[in-house]
């Protein structure tokens, strides 16, 4: 009982507007669901003619083999920064056109960085949305993201550094016409040589008997070890 007596006091209506309210609000709602319906429609529409355009165009599949890179987010990409892969010269140019380069100020012993803020806001957005994305699709990426942020940087700092290594990658993809590679755009450390042992297949002179350089431990300044 007590359970069903709750039960119907959740249910219970209450907070009742007065009619004419309430059937002012239903209007408002009912208007804004028709603009959203238009506005899913245009879009639509907009779409149906943008999606064969796209497949046709040659730098699409280089695009789209980028992690988190969709359709959408290819066609915004294109559109922007155009298709003369010899448009952007560097890849730092194409960084600092797309807002992903810090503006730096030195003077003297000074030196401040910070991020751009006066950028095209088509590219800044795409950046964000695709950087965001390629953390659950590129490992590199979100090993990347991982440490920036214990670098201390904040979660849009930490996707500006993505984004701008992603464009680096797709300068050099455009630039010669390959698809991205995850192995070269994010390559593995290499474990470094432990700096007190021997390297593989080489011998240290300083401890091969008959050697020139052969020391004792116990002899110091390069004295020869006595017999």
């Amino acid at each position: 009982m007590v359970v069903h007596s709750g039960t119907a006091s959740i249910r219970a209506r209450a907070l009742r507007q007065p009619a004419g309210v309430e059937e002012a609000l239903g209007r408002q709602v009912s208007a804004l669901l028709t603009q959203y319906n238009a506005t899913a429609a245009s879009a639509q529409t907009l779409w149906d003619h943008l999606e064969p355009m796209l497949a046709d165009h040659p730098h699409t599949p280089i695009y789209r083999s980028f992690p988190g890179l969709g359709p959408l987010l290819a066609a915004r990409l294109l559109g922007e920064l155009g298709d003369d892969p010899q448009r952007f010269p560097t890849a730092r140019s194409l960084r600092a056109f797309c807002a992903a380069t810090p503006i730096t100020w030195a003077s003297g012993t000074s030196y401040r960085a910070s991020h751009r803020r006066k950028a095209n806001p088509i590219l800044a957005e795409s950046g964000h949305l695709w950087a965001f994305s390629a953390l659950t699709r590129s490992p590199g990426a979100r090993a990347l993201y991982d440490r920036r942020r214990d670098a201390g940087d904040r979660h849009a700092a930490a996707l500006r550094r993505i984004y701008a290594h992603l464009l680096g990658s797709l300068h050099h993809c455009l630039r010669h016409g390959i698809h991205y590679d995850e192995s070269r755009a994010f390559p593995q450390p290499q474990p470094q040589p432990d700096p007190g042992g021997d390297q593989p297949g080489q011998v240290d002179a300083g401890t091969c008997p008959g050697s020139p350089r052969a020391v004792s431990p116990r002899a110091g300044n390069g004295t020869p070890a006595s017999s």
